[in-house]
């Protein structure tokens, strides 16, 4: 399994010099990237990773960071494409000063530990205080800038395959809330005792102070970096509860189920929008459940709708929606009196059990992106010309092909969910030409509309950039090939 260490780091005046330095030109690149591929999108991760190779010619600051630290960045902008096309963020944005503040060695070589200390590659050698020692392979080390302290995160691979999952012999269903901010379904309760008033006072008056500072000052500097600190502190103490809690949860409980809340649209109430942010819910299910996973539990995540209105003995609904300040359950039909979260706590878990013999993957993964997999490749072959063909399919030869990966994916059409025939579309790449591009691509997807069909992506070896299209209706076979451009 991997793991993560993170380290303090005491590098030199000159070598926080260098750092920032680095930060900047990736930051750089980042926003030149996202410019480009903005601009047209068929650009992609491939094409901007060979076009590496010409920039540092003409920029003289790329040549002073190591390669692999610049092939990354493409990879994270690759990475913010694939997650705004699965719908899971936002359209990424250009990265303005102090917004980014990492960058990383993605294979040990770049980065090693000697003599207690950090080497970089083209930054040298920087104290680090090891508290303890990573136990497994290294395999990458990310600089992180927080503020005015610096940090290092080395991601270690121990060679131990993940543990099964386990019998659910002791579940639990989790109720959250800002009164209760915890209520297990077995009755137990955890209060959040932090309490963030006096940081709030010293957070505005810092913020005051800074807006006073002159743009691009010595002193704005100054009172930036003193509400960076106010900030970490409060961050800090919400990460230290809620790992201790969570870890809590993970040693007691094999199964923990929480409800999914659409937290985005809660905050929108500006009455208690500050008091969720303080609750952190969206942290303690995420601690959690990288936490019971690894020790082979399970956590699972189900649908709030109506706990909080229904019954858990019986399960007959209220016959009106209970308001917020009424606390106590009393069920009409079997005569229930029960605290409030406690009977949504138990429906929780009903659910919960219900859902766990479908749950089939750990939540840590279902929306897992792969940095090496182009989203232009999964999908948008079939877009803006790419493919040549003539509007015919009589008197056309078919080129030399290599095929090196087949990718699957549905054609847009409902009767291809209930046509039972056997219809196949192998696709495989051509050069893009000129010449009536338009109406050769509307030719194919016409084609592909009608057939209602699921298509097998089969592309060709990169060096020639020959595509060829076949398309199998039924038991009708028509092949639509395209000569390779000399």
């Amino acid at each position: 399994m991997n793991g993560s260490y993170k380290f303090r780091l005491y590098p030199i005046e000159q070598q926080v010099k260098i750092l920032n330095d680095t930060i900047e030109t990736c930051r750089h690149l980042y926003n030149d990237s996202l410019g480009e591929r903005s601009q047209d999108w068929d650009v992609s991760f491939w094409n901007q990773k060979q076009l590496l190779v010409l920039r540092k010619q003409d920029n003289k600051y790329y040549k002073q960071v190591h390669s692999q630290v610049l092939q990354d960045v493409l990879l994270r902008l690759d990475k913010s494409y694939q997650t705004f096309f699965k719908k899971i963020m936002k359209y990424p944005k250009f990265k303005r000063r102090e917004k980014y503040n990492s960058f990383t060695y993605p294979q040990y070589g770049g980065f090693r530990l000697k003599d207690n200390k950090l080497v970089l590659s083209l930054i040298g050698t920087i104290n680090i205080k090891m508290h303890r020692i990573p136990v497994g392979t290294m395999k990458r080390c990310t600089i992180i800038r927080d503020a005015d302290q610096w940090y290092c995160c080395i991601t270690t691979d121990d060679g131990v395959d993940k543990p099964a999952t386990k019998p659910n012999t002791n579940p639990v269903g989790v109720d959250v809330g800002l009164l209760n901010w915890i209520t297990l379904s077995n009755g137990k309760q955890i209060q959040n005792t932090l309490n963030f008033e006096a940081q709030a006072k010293k957070i505005k008056q810092l913020q005051r102070n800074l807006s006073r500072k002159e743009k691009g000052s010595k002193n704005r500097e100054k009172a930036r970096i003193a509400l960076a600190k106010a900030w970490r502190q409060v961050r800090r103490n919400r990460d230290d509860f809620v790992h201790k809690t969570s870890k809590l949860l993970a040693e007691e409980y094999t199964m923990t189920v929480f409800e999914k809340l659409n937290i985005t649209v809660m905050v929108k109430n500006h009455n208690l929008a500050k008091a969720i942010m303080d609750a952190t819910w969206g942290k303690l299910r995420l601690y959690t459940a990288y936490k019971v996973e690894r020790r082979g539990g399970q956590v699972i995540v189900v649908n709030p709708r109506g706990t909080s209105q229904k019954c858990s003995r019986c399960g007959a609904d209220t016959e009106e929606k209970l308001d917020l300040s009424v606390r106590m359950f009393e069920c009409r039909s079997c005569g229930l009196v029960l605290g409030r979260d406690l009977n949504a706590a138990i429906n929780i878990l009903k659910l919960g059990l219900e859902q766990a013999h479908a749950e089939t993957e750990p939540l840590l993964v279902q929306q897992r992106i792969s940095k090496f997999q182009s989203r232009k490749q999964e999908a948008h072959v079939l877009r803006r010309g790419w493919f040549t063909t003539s509007q015919t399919t009589n008197n056309i030869t078919a080129p030399k092909i290599t095929p090196v990966k087949s990718l699957a994916f549905p054609v847009i059409g409902s009767e291809s969910r209930r046509n039972p025939s056997v219809r196949e579309v192998k696709l495989t790449t051509v050069p893009r030409t000129t010449s009536n591009t338009n109406a050769q691509s509307q030719t194919i997807h016409s084609l592909l509309k009608w057939s209602h069909c699921f298509a097998f992506v089969q592309l060709a070896n990169q060096r020639d950039y020959t595509r060829s299209i076949i398309f199998q209706l039924g038991t009708e076979k028509i092949n639509l090939f395209s000569s390779k451009q000399t």
